[in-house]
């Protein structure tokens, strides 16, 4: 009868050969996760909030489909250490890998309703209005070139390696003329949807006199004060929290929270902006401490005692 020997050695090259395997797997895993491509093109726009840490950014990532693994995104962080990420909106691509996200983020915020405007008197040619834009923004011939396009003709069909943003109400407009990215070249009869895509987004500044889309009126411009603020939370405390519902794919996701919040003091001013005289404050009947204040000069004056107090009782009839 024989009797297996059981080895140590043996048994410790096997276990260090099978380390081999799964670290070489999960090295393999992260490098694809991280160099990982998406076939699409869409744009996507995300918000950073100051003071958002890296795991909140990369909720944000996830659930804007821009990344894959947040295990990754983490990883990733943790060795390149990443800094000076400002707080702002982004625009990224769904195709970009882990590596051109980070460096987009690296790069600034974008301000996506700059109030940086040019004003041109009518009649002014195309030539004239795109050397102005050209010049006022800094933009280079050489930076033109690299997107495929030329100066004076530049359009949203053909370029590359550039985020096409497209105001909400130009998307809606048919049979357009757009630069033709050749020289001396427009195209005709152009429409969003059809010949180029970007990212919609509400990027012109309402000015007063435009037309409403809804209701074909004219749009008016009045000051305010905020007295109120929503905030959209996202899934930063639901997440940890296991905060969850089941959606209509069976799927358990967890919840998109948002709050609001009503300030006190910044009510009050607004109210005694809106009411008040040259002698002072006039309060609202639906805010005021008092309905009606009864002033006797003297209290210690019986006359005047009695007085305030039958005047006080006859307007308790009236006043809660």
């Amino acid at each position: 009868m024989t009797r297996k020997v059981f080895s140590v050695k043996k048994f410790l090259i096997f276990i260090f050969v099978l380390c081999l395997i799964i670290g070489g797997l999960l090295v393999g895993t992260y490098f694809y996760l991280v160099n990982y491509r998406s076939n699409d093109s869409e744009t996507i726009t995300i918000n950073i909030g100051k003071g958002n840490s890296y795991g909140t950014i990369g909720n944000i990532l996830k659930d804007k489909g821009l990344i894959k693994s947040e295990l990754v995104y983490k990883i990733y962080v943790k060795l390149n250490k990443p800094e000076g990420l400002e707080a702002g909106d982004y625009v990224l691509k769904k195709s970009y890998n882990l590596d051109e996200i980070i460096d987009t983020l690296k790069k600034g915020s974008v301000n996506l309703a700059s109030t940086k405007k040019i004003t041109f008197v009518e009649g002014k040619n195309m030539r004239y209005i795109i050397s102005n834009i050209t010049s006022t923004f800094n933009i280079t011939e050489k930076e033109i070139l690299e997107i495929g396009s030329v100066e004076g003709f530049v359009g949203p069909i053909g370029v590359k390696d550039v985020v096409i943003l497209v105001d909400e109400e130009a998307s809606k407009m048919k049979n357009v003329v757009v630069g033709g990215s050749k020289k001396d070249t427009h195209i005709r009869n152009v429409n969003y949807g059809r010949d180029f895509e970007g990212q919609i987004g509400q990027f012109r500044n309402a000015e007063e006199g435009d037309i409403c889309p809804v209701c074909g009126k004219k749009l008016s411009l009045e000051r305010g004060i905020e007295v109120g603020q929503i905030f959209k939370l996202g899934t930063k405390y639901s997440a940890p929290m296991h905060c969850e519902f089941q959606d209509d794919d069976g799927k358990v996701k967890p919840m998109v929270m948002g709050c609001y919040g009503i300030g006190v003091t910044r009510t009050m001013s607004s109210i005694i902006e809106q009411y008040h005289d040259e002698y002072g404050i006039k309060w609202p009947l639906n805010v005021a401490p008092y309905h009606a204040v009864i002033v006797p000069v003297s209290y210690q004056d019986e006359c005047q005692k009695e007085a305030a107090e039958n005047i006080y009782k006859q307007l308790r009839k009236y006043i809660e």
